[in-house]
């Protein structure tokens, strides 16, 4: 082969490279009917990563549902004044998969996801329905109420809004995560909280917590949280006590893992939940093997933009 042969052959790769690159990015953006990129790489993700994600994936393609529901009250709670009529608000927020790297064969991950965001039931249509079929006022009394078609104003303690998020986070070559958020508004205050799920995206399964978490390094895996918890009181003037188990809710990331504690377990309930993160170095020895050993190849990190 000629040397001008060889340079010819070198440029048209390059060529090809660049066109697939801009075929998988353009896919992404439309597959969300949004104007703004849905996702953008981390600060470190190197261009060779974005590359191996390019050629050795499928995009990943979403459908976005929202679903809201206005209940009032027929009669006020303080006669002549209107405003102190009760209101509920939901709020459903679903971007969920369609495709996962180009197999659309999801229905278990689409079951997974409503059985984490609505309280074990699989079922997409009745789940939603479910949680929107009646309102949460902020009495214990039976209260007569009509549907609105428009968003009630209200006094914040005669109103109660429960909202319930699903959607992707981030993803890789090999994992999609994907976060649920609920959160209340009781009248007085906002209590929050998130949930996690992880998507092996090559062999198309969900994983299970002990798929993650080696079970005999539970121990081990606490008394490193537990000692990050005392450096971040040292160091970042927190107030935190000592975790006496794993929390159930944590999300892979690619430096590492946030371990997510509800409200009230180690820190004040108005603090809310309490994220420590665990660098990726010090928690890969205890994680299951495989696991670990596909944490470790992984590459192609990008993190998607969340919903508001």
């Amino acid at each position: 082969m000629s040397k001008r042969s060889l340079i010819r052959i070198i440029i048209l790769l390059v060529v090809i490279d660049f066109v697939a690159g801009c075929w998988y990015l353009a896919s992404r953006y439309e597959s969300t009917g949004e104007a703004f990129p849905e996702f953008w790489n981390d600060d470190d993700t190197t261009d060779v990563e974005a590359a191996t994600l390019v050629d050795a994936a499928v995009p990943d393609s979403f459908e976005v549902v929202e679903n809201h529901k206005y209940f009032i009250s027929t009669n006020p709670a303080v006669p002549g004044n209107e405003n102190t009529r009760f209101t509920s608000i939901k709020n459903v927020y679903l971007k969920l998969p369609t495709s996962v790297n180009g197999c659309d064969s999801i229905g278990e991950l689409i079951g997974q996801l409503m059985s984490m965001a609505f309280n074990g039931n699989t079922d997409r249509q009745s789940a939603v329905q479910a949680f929107l079929a009646k309102p949460t006022f902020n009495t214990a009394e039976n209260v007569a109420y009509f549907v609105s078609d428009k968003s009630p104003t209200t006094l914040k303690s005669y109103g109660n809004v429960r909202t319930n998020k699903v959607y992707p986070l981030l993803t890789s070559q090999a994992m999609l995560v994907f976060q649920n958020d609920v959160s209340v508004f009781d009248g007085t205050s906002t209590t929050k909280a998130s949930h996690f799920l992880h998507y092996d995206r090559v062999n198309q399964r969900v994983y299970n917590y002990y798929d993650i978490i080696e079970k005999e390094s539970e121990e081990k895996l606490l008394e490193k949280i537990n000692a990050k918890i005392d450096w971040l009181n040292q160091n970042k003037n927190m107030t935190m006590s000592h975790a006496t188990a794993l929390p159930l809710e944590f999300c892979v990331k690619q430096k590492g893992i946030m371990f997510e504690f509800p409200a009230g377990v180690i820190a004040a309930a108005t603090s809310g939940p309490i994220d420590v993160f665990i660098e990726k170095n010090e928690v890969k020895p205890l994680l299951v093997s495989n696991f670990a050993k596909q944490y470790a190849a992984n590459t192609g990190w990008w993190t998607y933009q969340q919903p508001k």
